[in-house]
C-alpha cells in the first residue's frame, strides 16, 4: 500500500511539499494526521504521524448444537469483509490432528463444522477476510458429545436352537449394527444389519449352550457402545406321543411326533422291563442330513445337523 502525503514545511514560506511512503502494512486503514512540534527544528517546522487501524475483525464467536461429531459456529459480520476463514483442530484428541480450514463468501455468518470427533474439544480461530488481507484472529473452542451410552438389548422367545433379539434404536445417524454371539467353548460370530433394523433371530445355536451376545452401533465415525447380553439356550424337546404297534416274538413297531422341526437323527434303544441297561443302541437319520438317505448314517451320527447333547439325553 502506497500513501501520498502533502505537508506545509514552514508558517513563513507556506511551502507545499509531496511525499509518497511505500510499502505501508495492507492490514492497515488511514485514520486521523496529528502534528506536534519537533525539538530539532525551529518553531516553524511541523512534523506529522501517520496513525492506522486494523481491518475489521469477526466479533462475538458463538459455538452451538455440538453433537458427537459436529458443531455449528456463528459469528457477527465484519464491516467491509469479502469473506470468512475458519480454522480449526482437535485439542485433546488421542492422535494428533491437522488444523483443517473453512471458507465462506462475505455474506455468511455461520458454517457446521462436521466429520469431528467424539467427546473431543476443538480449537477454532475465525479471520475476515479483505480481499487478500485478513483480520486479526477471534479464537474460540468448542467440545463435541461423547458418543451416546449403551441401550438395552432384550433377548427373548429362546429355544433350543433359536433366540430372538430386540435392542434400543441408537441415536444419532447409524450407518449399521454388528452383532456378535459366542457360545461357551466356541467360535465368535458375527452379523450385520442395516442402521434402522432392531431386531434379529438368531438360529442354528447349540442346545443347552450359554451365549454372550453384543450388539455395536456403528458410525461413520465409529463404534459406539455395545448393548450386551446372554443366554442359555433350551433342551432339545422329546419326541412326543410314543406309540408301540406290530408286535410279535420278537419285534415290534414304535412311532412318534418330533419334538421339534429342526432335530435331524433320533438314537433309539431298549431294554427290558425293570432294567437300566439300554442295549443295542441304534440311529435313525432323517432326510435332513444333506448327502445322505434315511437309515443310519456312517459310523451312526449327524452330529453337524444334530442339536448337542440331544441323543443322549433323549433316547427312546
Amino acid at each position: 500500500m502506497n500513501l501520498h502525503l502533502s505537508l506545509r514545511s514552514s508558517a513563513a514560506s507556506n511551502r507545499i511539499s509531496s511525499r509518497i511512503v511505500q510499502d505501508l502494512t495492507p492490514s492497515v486503514l488511514p485514520s486521523t494526521l496529528t502534528s506536534f512540534p519537533s525539538p530539532q527544528h525551529d518553531a516553524a517546522t511541523t512534523m506529522y504521524r501517520w496513525e492506522t487501524v486494523p481491518l475489521p475483525a469477526v466479533l462475538n464467536m458463538n459455538v452451538y448444537d455440538e453433537t458427537s461429531s459436529t458443531m455449528r459456529v456463528s459469528w457477527e459480520a465484519a464491516a467491509g469483509a469479502t469473506g470468512y476463514l475458519l480454522l480449526y483442530r482437535s485439542i485433546n484428541a488421542s492422535e494428533p490432528q491437522l488444523e483443517q480450514e473453512v471458507r465462506v463468501a462475505g455474506g455468511v455468518t455461520n458454517t457446521q463444522l462436521v466429520e469431528l470427533i467424539p467427546n473431543t474439544e476443538y480449537s477454532i480461530t475465525l479471520l475476515a477476510l479483505h480481499g487478500e488481507s485478513t483480520s486479526d484472529a477471534l479464537e474460540g473452542r468448542g467440545v463435541t458429545l461423547p458418543l451416546a451410552p449403551a441401550g438395552e438389548l432384550r433377548i427373548t422367545d429362546v429355544t433350543h436352537s433359536t433366540m430372538r433379539l430386540n435392542w434400543d434404536a441408537a441415536p444419532g445417524a447409524v450407518r449399521k449394527y454388528m452383532i456378535t454371539y459366542k457360545p461357551e467353548e466356541g467360535e465368535l460370530k458375527e452379523v450385520e444389519v442395516n442402521g434402522d433394523v432392531t431386531t434379529l433371530q438368531l438360529t442354528s445355536l447349540l442346545s443347552q449352550t450359554e451365549y454372550d451376545v453384543a450388539v455395536t452401533p456403528m458410525y461413520d465415525e465409529g463404534p459406539a457402545a455395545p448393548m450386551l447380553g446372554t443366554a442359555i439356550t433350551d433342551v432339545v424337546p422329546a419326541p412326543k406321543n410314543l406309540q408301540f404297534s406290530e408286535v410279535t416274538h420278537t419285534s415290534f413297531r414304535a412311532t412318534w411326533e418330533h419334538g421339534a422341526p429342526d432335530v435331524a437323527l433320533y438314537r433309539i434303544s431298549w431294554t427290558k422291563k425293570g432294567e437300566n441297561n439300554f442295549k443295542n443302541p441304534r440311529d435313525i437319520v432323517l432326510p435332513a442330513c444333506p448327502g445322505l438317505s434315511p437309515g443310519p448314517p456312517p459310523g451312526g451320527t449327524c452330529l453337524e445337523h444334530l442339536p448337542r447333547k440331544a441323543s443322549r439325553r433323549h433316547p427312546v
